[in-house]
């Protein structure tokens, strides 16, 4: 994989019209981490949470690197979704920048132009 590929996917992943410094650096880090570690940059939540059992059934969330939990809207005319937050962490909402504690369930809106992002960094919210 190349990195215009990885770049082009993660504008579409994550809605960025055009990535700032930061967010490119995240993504190249990403992309030694897979090649030098076979870590996978796109990965289940049981993944990066492997002792909380009551998110291995979760199956239409994401984590995108250690540190961004999408949850893509998949059906269509959705006004909103059901988004489980694993615990351990504090979790911002990168539309909204509402901080929630994790382990619980809440739901978001989801306009047709939104994604619902979370990260556990505030570098990361401003991104968005």
């Amino acid at each position: 994989m190349n990195k215009s590929y990885i770049l082009d996917f993660a504008k579409k992943v994550l809605a960025i019209d055009s990535p700032s410094g930061y967010t490119k650096k995240v993504i190249e880090m990403l992309e030694k981490e897979a090649h030098e570690l076979g870590t996978p940059p796109m990965r289940p939540l049981f993944y990066d949470f492997p002792e909380q059992t009551d998110i291995w059934d979760v199956e239409d969330e994401y984590m995108f690197g250690g540190n961004l939990l999408i949850a893509p809207v998949l059906y269509e005319n959705t006004q909103s979704r059901k988004v489980v937050l694993p615990k351990g962490r504090k979790w911002i909402c990168a539309n909204t920048k509402k901080t929630y504690e994790g382990g619980q369930t809440i739901y978001v809106e989801t306009p047709m132009d939104t994604i619902p992002v979370f990260t556990d960094e505030e570098k990361l919210a401003e991104v968005f």
